[in-house]
């Protein structure tokens, strides 16, 4: 008798294993574990395991209708604290005052730092969904009358992208243009009477255009001694260079010139090296020859 009951307990499983796909995975893992070799092979560790979970306690208001996945995720997902949602604010709020901080310190700046700030604005405004009204103040920029940085990157922005030829402007202490010129693919050609020009306006800032984004030439470095530049700058379709004297001023352009010549003998031996070396190849040895002379001269003159 204990025999067929067993035999008969035993098929029960079998069918109940064969005909319940989800059910028989749970009981054969179960038999498995706990009773060895029931179904003739060895034992395993259970594939799956089944966990009791307490049916979460709802709200008096809560619609007992309501999905409670939905519900869950609305209301305990951490994304979603009270908490976490405070952080968020108080971070946008950081973010904000940082970004009006940088508006007034440079609204009226020229400069490398000041590029930098400008572009972090633009993205912080972007990023965050800020009103640029009230980023700016109560005027917009485009209402407020343009700022001496804001002219020169406007000018900058119209001959970044153009690599046919160099385009140069010229602005005074105010912000007024007092020279714009084009040239051709490496070079800008000024007459006696622009030169004389440029040596007797005062605080001037010097902007024009690489078409190969190639850092300061010698020419430029004799153009910005020989008229006491405030800043020289020189852009590319994804670079921006500057330059400004020294704090005893610009030197002698002679002087200069020697110098130049020094720094660049020096760097053409260390990139002709790499290149026999194949540590460089030509076309990166170009590209980074006029940045490590000027470099090596701005070290040496501590051009700011």
């Amino acid at each position: 008798m204990a025999v067929l009951v067993l035999r008969k307990a035993l098929t029960h499983v079998r069918a109940h294993y064969r005909t319940e796909q989800g059910t028989r995975a749970l009981v054969h893992d179960y038999q498995r574990q706990y009773q060895p070799g029931l179904f003739g092979d060895q034992p395993t560790k259970p594939r799956a395991k089944l966990v009791l979970m307490k049916k979460p306690t709802l709200p008096a208001a809560q619609d007992e209708g309501q999905d409670l996945f939905t519900w869950g995720k609305e209301h305990q997902s951490p994304e979603n604290s009270p908490a976490k949602k405070r952080k968020q604010t108080a971070k946008k709020s950081d973010a904000f005052r940082d970004v009006v901080a940088r508006v007034r310190t440079y609204r009226d700046s020229v400069g490398a730092d000041a590029d930098v700030a400008r572009w972090q604005i633009e993205h912080a405004i972007e990023q965050h969904g800020f009103d640029r009204a009230e980023v700016f103040g109560k005027e917009t920029p485009e209402k407020r009358p343009l700022t001496l940085a804001q002219k020169v990157v406007a000018a900058e922005g119209a001959i970044r992208h153009d690599i046919s030829r160099e385009h140069c402007f010229v602005f005074d202490g105010q912000g007024k243009v007092i020279l714009t010129k084009a040239g051709d693919r490496s070079s800008i050609t000024f007459t006696k009477e622009e030169m004389l020009t440029l040596v007797a306006t005062p605080n001037v800032i010097f902007t024009h255009n690489h078409p190969q984004s190639y850092s300061f030439s010698v020419q430029d470095v004799v153009m910005a001694a020989r008229i006491h530049v405030t800043e020289m700058r020189a852009v590319g379709p994804h670079i921006t260079y500057t330059m400004r004297p020294p704090a005893g001023g610009w030197p002698a352009w002679e002087e200069l010139v020697r110098a130049y010549q020094e720094c660049d003998s020096a760097i053409r031996i260390v990139l002709m090296n790499a290149i026999a070396d194949n540590r460089m190849s030509v076309e990166d040895a170009e590209a980074t020859h006029g940045h490590d002379v000027m470099y090596r001269l701005s070290r040496r003159y501590q051009f700011l």
